[in-house]
Order: structure tokens, then sequence, then C-alpha cells
């Protein structure tokens, strides 16, 4: 929460922002690779997992939030 971060000190405020941007990274880097690896899988296998390849942003948005 913003309002609650402004008021610590800017020493913790900047730790909060630093772990937040780190959180937001992480998060990125599940979707970028499960994305990739979704779209390496040939139409086959993607037809034998039950995905489609319009689904694959989704599935990797839904990935990368856990």
């Amino acid at each position: 929460n913003l309002s609650k971060a402004t008021n610590l000190p800017s020493i913790q405020r900047g730790m909060t922002m630093f772990e937040s941007l780190k959180s937001r990274y992480s998060t990125w880097k599940r979707y970028s690779r499960t994305l990739q690896e979704l779209e390496s899988l040939s139409n086959r296998d993607l037809a034998d997992l039950g995905i489609s390849r319009v689904d694959i942003p989704r599935l990797a948005k839904e990935a990368a939030r856990s």
C-alpha cells in the first residue's frame, strides 16, 4: 500500500520499492519462460494437452501469478 510506504523512513521506502521491483521482475520472468516453453511446443503436443495457441498468453499469465 503506497500510503503506508510514505510513512516509512526513506531507506525503508527504498527497500519496499526494490522488493516490489524484484517481485514484478520475477513474475515477468515466470511469464516469459512459460510463454516461451508453450510456444515451442508443436500443435500436436498442444492438442494432446488440450491447449490452443490462442490460450498460451492467458495460461502463461496464470502460471506467473501462482
